[in-house]
């Protein structure tokens, strides 16, 4: 893993180098997109290759839960690093939103998912999962007031956050640190549902018009079904994220990473912490 953060500078300057290259006016933004999107698939491919034969369980070679956290986490330490780059072109800042966001589902998909490999859970990896929630709220925030993405990502830390609560409690003497951010991600996950602007998702505001009694499609459209991210896939979730629909707000210009580490609005005693 040392192997994997230590190369990581070498990664951010490419990024970089390509986001500032395309300032020019000839410059097409979606290509600059594709150029990042495969010089760090290529670097977690290269890594994989390397170690993945080696680290990896069962005939696919499956990463364990704890070390998929932390490579997952890395990608998603890349996107937030990058995420509001200045010269980043506007498909360049859009491929950052939705993958960061897409690493962040993943990292609490792995925790999920693998809650039986992380029985003795290290309270540095308790700190890349809550991180990861935090940065999907923070991002889901911004969708589109008719995308479903927002509470679905909610539903998903609080899947998390029991998790986390469980492994703190997976023996009698034990009080782990798991279980103080589980009740500090329910408690941020519960702010957020009463001061996301919504009273009540099944009374929209509309214009006077001619009473008509809704179709079951209808109000599939107005009121889509939360998404299941931690029964997903890796490249399900992806796939969530780029459905029309799944959009930032227009308005939504990036984060900076100050931004994204700015977690100390909740009253930690409030939690018990």
């Amino acid at each position: 893993m040392a192997v994997l953060r230590r190369d990581l500078d070498a990664l951010f300057a490419t990024v970089r180098a390509l986001c500032d290259g395309s300032q020019m006016a000839s410059s097409d933004g979606s290509l600059i997109a594709q150029s990042i999107q495969g010089s760090i698939e290529r670097f977690f491919d290269q890594w994989y290759t390397e170690w993945g034969v080696s680290i990896g369980k069962g005939p696919d070679r499956r990463l364990p839960p704890y070390v998929e956290i932390l490579v997952t986490h890395t990608r998603l330490s890349i996107y937030g690093g990058v995420i509001n780059h200045p010269t980043a072109p506007l498909e360049v800042r859009r491929f950052f939103h939705t993958a960061g966001l897409s690493s962040a589902l993943n990292v609490m998909r792995a925790a999920i998912q693998g809650e039986s490999q992380l029985q003795s859970m290290p309270n540095n990896t308790a700190i890349m999962i809550s991180f990861a929630a935090c940065f999907a709220l923070t991002l889901s925030s911004y969708a589109t007031g008719g995308s479903a993405l927002a509470p679905s990502v909610r539903n998903l830390i609080d899947e998390t956050a029991t998790v986390l609560e469980r492994i703190g409690k997976v023996t009698r003497h034990r009080n782990g640190l798991s279980i103080k951010y589980g009740k500090y991600l329910k408690q941020i996950v519960r702010r957020a549902a009463t001061g996301d602007g919504i009273s009540d998702p099944r009374m929209p505001i509309v214009n006077e018009a001619p009473i008509t009694t809704p179709t079951f499609l209808d109000q599939q459209a107005l009121w889509p079904e939360p998404l299941q991210f931690s029964a997903m896939s890796d490249d399900q979730i992806v796939q969530a994220l780029n459905q029309p629909g799944n959009d930032f707000e227009p308005s939504f210009g990036g984060l900076s990473w100050e931004d994204m580490t700015n977690f100390e609005w909740l009253y930690w005693p409030e939690v018990g912490i």
